[in-house]
């Protein structure tokens, strides 16, 4: 089975929570709407600019906050956790792939 097919497999068994604001569901998200292949590292690279643009939220909210735009503390707070998370995702994915190029450099041939 390819990637395409566990993400529709995946998008099925989710089902929508009612009464959240901005909610995605599983339908309205295509990683790819074209149907083409991206590469691995494309993949990558727009993680880690997901990342980036998720951190730049969580600041701009705090610098927001201290200025006195925003007073919303519920709201920056899930802006900083959403940050969080996924660079935390994204330290443990960075980890496992170093992993898995150290056991194959390790790996004898022949």
């Amino acid at each position: 089975m390819d990637i395409k097919g566990i993400y529709e497999t995946q998008a099925a068994l989710i089902k929508p929570i009612e009464g959240l604001s901005g909610q995605i569901k599983p339908n309205q998200v295509n990683p790819n709407p074209a149907g083409e292949k991206t590469s691995f590292s494309q993949f990558l690279l727009d993680q880690v600019k997901q990342v980036n643009s998720n951190s730049l939220t969580a600041e701009k909210g705090i610098a927001d906050s201290i200025s006195g735009k925003d007073s919303n503390p519920h709201n920056i707070l899930i802006s900083l956790q959403k940050a969080d998370i996924s660079f935390r995702l994204l330290m443990s994915v960075k980890e496992r792939i170093t992993q898995a190029y150290q056991e194959i450099i390790r790996t004898p041939l022949g």
